[in-house]
């Protein structure tokens, strides 16, 4: 779901400097091939590489100890039943599919109508 924020944000908005302008980037599917060829890709990836780093420890500590993927002690939020746990899980499973639908959709639209946001 923030990944189709991100795309239209990047359609919209960008970042200060003559190598993130609209002139150089039109669209946010371009994007890939302006950072790969200006160098900055590198700092992207070792910015989620420390990010991985610093969260999959706990996250396989967590696994290892009996916890549920995703039950994170958040009883305020958690269903009170079994049966209710299982719906919500499925209603983000759901909603995660259509995020991914949605995001290849707009990628689509964005190469087929050669500009960006609103993709029509």
């Amino acid at each position: 779901m923030l990944a189709v924020l991100g795309y239209i944000a990047a359609d919209n908005f960008r970042l200060p400097g003559e190598m993130y302008s609209f002139e150089n980037v039109p669209r946010a599917v371009d994007a890939h091939d302006a950072l790969i060829a200006n160098g900055p890709n590198l700092q992207v990836v070792a910015w989620i590489g420390l990010f991985d780093l610093v969260i999959t420890a706990p996250a396989i500590g967590a696994l290892n100890e009996g916890r549920e993927p995703g039950d994170f002690g958040w009883t305020f939020v958690a269903p009170d039943t079994a049966e209710g746990f299982k719906k919500k899980r499925e209603s983000e499973l759901l909603n995660g599919r259509l995020a991914m639908i949605a995001i290849g959709g707009i990628a689509t639209q964005t190469v087929l109508s050669g500009h960006g946001f609103p993709y029509v």
